[in-house]
């Protein structure tokens, strides 16, 4: 036999059998009025029937969050992986590098000879530790030009047969060479030494102007 629905007097199958005449041919799903259900209705070809699936709507809500939290928790877990993996390849590829280029700068700086850089890196970071020791090299090579110029000079006024005496624009003295020192008879020592004013110590040594003029007392 045939069963109404609206002689059973159910708000429930009443309302689920109003959903059932809205839905169409094709797998559907529906709220009910009171939002306290949810259907899923499909339609079974041949005899003409509806296969309904009713779900409390507390039930979805607590699938639908569960799902969402666990989205949610993937999400910032594989974040959090993203934002380590990213800090490591910075910290290696970038800020690695330049902590040794600014060691090996402050190494020239210092006047020490800097270590050279590797650079098997093709990019910009790699450039510019090629240039780094490029610069370096010269560096260096000028340096050692600029000892050995000094040695041969130092060398050349030791070896001088006359006095030399060097001083400053303000007259403050620099140097003696070794003949200067024999003529004056006083040590290296002696001819730079200063007083606690921070005066030239006066041994009696007697300079004079390439004019020939003698400098004054006050003068030296």
């Amino acid at each position: 036999g045939a069963l109404k629905v609206e002689s059973l007097k159910d708000p429930v199958l009443s309302g689920i059998l109003r959903l059932l005449q809205r839905a169409g041919s094709e797998p559907t799903i529906l709220e009910a009025a009171d939002h306290s259900l949810v259907l899923g209705i499909a339609r079974i070809q041949g005899p003409n029937w509806y296969s309904i699936t009713v779900y409390p709507r507390e039930v979805v809500d607590k699938v639908a969050m569960n799902a969402v939290r666990n989205v949610v928790l993937s999400g910032a877990a594989a974040l959090l992986a993203e934002l380590l993996l990213l800090a490591w390849i910075v910290r290696r590829q970038i800020s690695r590098p330049l902590r040794h280029l600014q060691r090996a700068t402050a190494a020239i700086e210092t006047g020490d000879a800097p270590a050279v850089l590797s650079t098997p890196r093709d990019d910009e970071l790699g450039r510019l530790s090629d240039s780094f020791n490029r610069m370096a090299l010269a560096v260096q090579s000028q340096v050692k030009s600029l000892g050995e110029r000094e040695s041969y000079l130092r060398l050349l006024i030791d070896t001088l047969a006359e006095g030399l005496v060097v001083r400053e624009r303000n007259l403050r003295l620099l140097d003696f060479n070794d003949a200067a020192l024999d003529l004056y008879g006083v040590t290296r020592e002696q001819a730079t030494a200063v007083t606690a004013s921070g005066d030239p110590v006066r041994y009696g040594i007697r300079q004079f102007r390439a004019d020939g003029s003698e400098y004054g007392p006050n003068e030296l």
